[in-house]
């Protein structure tokens, strides 16, 4: 594509500025600009540097057309044509001294000025390139060696003197001819083409040098061991120019020559060497801006690994890291597809994977190319005519001593791609790609840490709080109801949010010190004594102790540690009184003891919601906070209270109060659950019958033959009564020793085949049996009429 022609329009008259560049529009394909003054057009060869400029002599401003040209050509080497409205020679003299490459007189004619635009550039090209060509030319003459120009045709365009000299030729003589009929070369004695070498060439990305079993015939019929270099020569617009040809004698050398030579390689290789590790710094400095500014670290990596690749002969760039299967890719550039072709089977020892894990177990860095002959088959095959001729393999660690996290592997075209300052420099950038993903899994490890300790928190509240509950069947859904009336309350008494939220979370955990209260004591089925009461107090404190030493529930702990003070100072742990109980705890207080007067206990009925609120405002100013107890009748008013009881529903809560009331020896029911029954009669009246039966003259056979003996008879008894009462809806329980009461949903049973069995059971013991029977259904209004309990005394005694 051809390059466009920057014009610059330097005119003060706007109107002829604009018809100059419709004319040069017309004609020329180019970015054409305009400015009215001197100081401004100085200031745009500077922004973009145009091709030619079109001055007017008189321009406004401190600066005229002659004095703005003077200025710019202290800096720039860019084509001047002039435009005046007269002919003043003077004026054209003193321009002069600009050396301009033409006039045009106003108003500018189409014609001229096309033709004034081509024969400028033609001269400015002309004149650049016998410039070009002179330095070429000195350049030349300057190396020691045989240098030969040549055409992308292979036709030779210059040559050195060294050149010169070693073919015995005149450069005039040589000048346009192809260099296959000068250069007779060899290698292994086999002739090589200017086009064979084109190839190469081509293929190493314009450089490639053959010192291998090289020679030269010269024209006296000598033969010389040379070395042979071929650097491609570009034009300006990037394309392939020309050829430049470097032969060194192999055999003539001096060591004053040798030494020579050497400098002069070392600083071509040095002036080579300096632009690829510029480009290896750009590299490392967007690298580092990357990883420093990303916050995904794959996202990192893969633009990492992207940037490497767009740099000279860099054609791959992975990196993997190790987990508990091995390594993980976790990122791979763009094209690492095309070169890349994993076997599906296990990989040999000279396997891309084994060099890897190697360079992953020794923490050395592995530099491995195609020359060694064990290079990898997956790396073999060539992309646009392009092999992978090189791989370097990187440790990823953040120091000399930490742990290995990974590897970068680079691969290149070139064999020679990684000397020691480009391995250096990427062990750099491994090192810092190894620093940032370390810094990134200790960030994400202290977020999950932080994360996984508050859920743990969490957990651990309702964990606790669960455990209670299953515990003790009071306490189901006890804190939950206490924090949610203690949250309603606090809401309209204009707490703030973050006192809302302590005072929450106190309510829930409000009894988690009763974790460390004995069985015996939480769950026994009726009033406490005093050192039983004492025990169970002593949950505050549990509470306490369990929760301040854990900083997000401090603020918790001090609540809870109150909650129990009483308004007059009758309370307890420390006895407080009035406003030196903290308001979230008075608060707490209330909605504790309005749930606790709600709830149904074994051995006692619960209030109403109106009879606790009475009860509330009878306490207040006593054992409750006025202002609180104002505000709470409101709120539990607003509530629908649940029926809330200590009935045992499951398997494991009747085991769990057995020791209360389970018979240890029949493990029937014993009569403290028979009386629990008498306070929940309607739940006796779902069941249609009782059945009694009285074992008669069991102290004389204890006396006669022991308890023991007496015991098992009562054991094979109450097992008899229990296969035979097989269903869930019947309760056996076991009275006053030696009497089995049924309460059963039968209304009526084969007793003649019961009794016969205990009648079996009873032979020659002197034991007999009495029986009595209730219809539930018959008596309702019997036993609606007196006391239940008297009702069920009068049967058994």
């Amino acid at each position: 594509m051809k390059k466009k022609l920057k014009i610059l329009i330097v005119e003060d008259d706007s109107s002829v500025a604009e018809y100059i560049k419709t004319l040069l529009e017309d004609f020329l394909e180019g970015i054409i600009k305009i400015v009215d003054n001197g100081k401004d057009a100085i200031s745009q060869t500077f922004i973009d540097t145009p091709d030619l400029i079109l001055m007017d002599i008189v321009l406004n401003g401190d600066m005229d057309g002659i004095e703005t040209s003077r200025q710019i050509q202290k800096n720039h080497d860019i084509p001047i044509v002039y435009m005046t409205a007269n002919d003043d020679v003077m004026l054209l003299e003193k321009a002069k001294i600009t050396d301009p490459f033409g006039y045009m007189l106003k108003p500018i004619q189409y014609r001229e000025l096309q033709a004034i635009i081509t024969i400028t550039l033609q001269q400015y090209n002309n004149k650049s390139l016998l410039k070009h060509d002179t330095y070429i030319s000195k350049s030349l003459q300057k190396i020691y060696h045989p240098l030969i120009i040549t055409d992308i045709e292979g036709k030779i365009t210059s040559i050195n003197e060294a050149s010169a000299n070693m073919f015995s030729l005149d450069e005039n003589t040589i000048i346009n001819k192809s260099v296959n009929d000068i250069l007779n070369i060899k290698i292994f004695d086999k002739k090589i083409t200017f086009d064979e070498e084109l190839v190469k060439l081509l293929n190493n990305n314009g450089l490639y040098k053959q010192e291998e079993a090289v020679s030269i015939s010269l024209p006296n019929g000598g033969v010389v061991p040379i070395s042979i270099t071929y650097s491609m020569i570009n034009n300006d617009l990037g394309e392939n120019d020309g050829v430049c040809i470097m032969l060194v004698d192999l055999t003539q050398q001096t060591i004053e020559k040798n030494l020579l030579h050497k400098k002069q390689l070392e600083a071509a290789e040095l002036l080579i060497k300096e632009r690829v590790l510029k480009e290896v710094l750009d590299i490392g400095k967007d690298i580092n801006q990357t990883l420093i500014y990303s916050n995904d670290i794959e996202e990192r990596l893969h633009t990492v690994v992207n940037r490497i690749v767009q740099f000279g002969n860099f054609k791959i760039a992975h990196i993997a890291l190790k987990n508990d299967l091995g390594l993980e890719t976790i990122a791979s550039s763009k094209n690492s597809l095309l070169y890349l072709n994993y076997p599906n089977e296990i990989p040999n020892s000279d396997s891309f994977l084994n060099r890897l894990y190697s360079s992953l177990k020794t923490r050395r860095i592995d530099l491995w190319e195609k020359r060694e002959g064990t290079f990898p088959t997956l790396f073999n095959h060539r992309v646009n005519n392009i092999p992978i001729s090189s791989i370097l393999i990187l440790p990823l660690c953040s120091s000399k001593d930490s742990e290995i996290i990974g590897v970068m592997s680079i691969a290149s075209s070139d064999e020679n791609a990684f000397d020691i300052d480009i391995i250096n420099y990427f062990e750099e950038f491994a090192n810092d790609i190894a620093v940032a993903i370390t810094l990134q899994r200790h960030r994400d490890e202290i977020e999950n840490l932080k994360q996984q300790r508050e859920n743990n928190y969490e957990q651990t509240i309702l964990s606790f709080v669960q455990m209670i509950e299953e515990r003790d069947i009071y306490t189901k859904g006890h804190s939950e109801r206490v924090a949610k009336y203690s949250k309603a309350i606090a809401e309209n008494m204009h707490l703030t949010d973050e006192e809302i939220s302590i005072l929450y979370r106190a309510a829930i955990l409000h009894d988690i010190g009763k974790i460390q209260t004995p069985d015996k004591i939480l769950l026994k089925p009726g009033i406490l004594n005093k050192n039983e009461y004492q025990i169970v107090q002593e949950h505050v404190e549990s509470s306490v102790r369990m929760l301040k030493h854990i900083d997000m529930y401090k603020d918790i702990a001090e609540v809870i540690k109150e909650h129990h003070e009483l308004y007059d100072g009758s309370g307890y742990p420390e006895g407080l009184k009035n406003n030196n109980i903290s308001l979230m705890a008075r608060i707490m207080c209330v909605a504790d003891s309005f749930d606790a007067m709600t709830t149904n206990r074994i051995y006692k009925k619960r209030f109403t919601k109106e009879e606790a609120i009475n009860e509330l405002i009878a306490r207040s100013g006593i054992h409750f906070d006025p202002k609180v107890i104002k505000v709470a009748i409101k709120v539990f008013d607003t509530f629908e209270i649940p029926d809330i009881s200590q009935v045992i529903e499951t398997d494991i809560e009747t085991e769990r109060m057995a020791y209360f009331f389970r018979d240890n020896l029949t493990q029937f029911y014993n009569e403290d659950y028979l009386n629990y029954y008498n306070q929940n009669f309607f739940d006796c009246l779902e069941k249609k019958s009782i059945f009694i039966y009285e074992v008669s003259g069991l102290r004389d056979y204890n006396k006669k033959y022991n308890w023991y003996e007496g015991n098992k008879i009562i054991r094979d008894i109450a097992s008899i009564i229990s296969d035979f009462f097989d269903d869930s809806k019947s309760i056996c329980f076991r009275i006053h020793g030696n009497k089995f009461l049924i309460l059963s949903t039968l209304e009526s049973f084969d007793k003649s085949k019961l009794e016969k069995q205990l009648e079996e059971l009873l032979i020659n013991t002197d034991l007999y049996l009495k029986f009595k029977s209730s219809n539930l259904k018959e008596d309702k209004q019997k036993c609606l009429n007196e006391d239940f309990e008297k009702y069920i005394h009068n049967m058994i005694s």
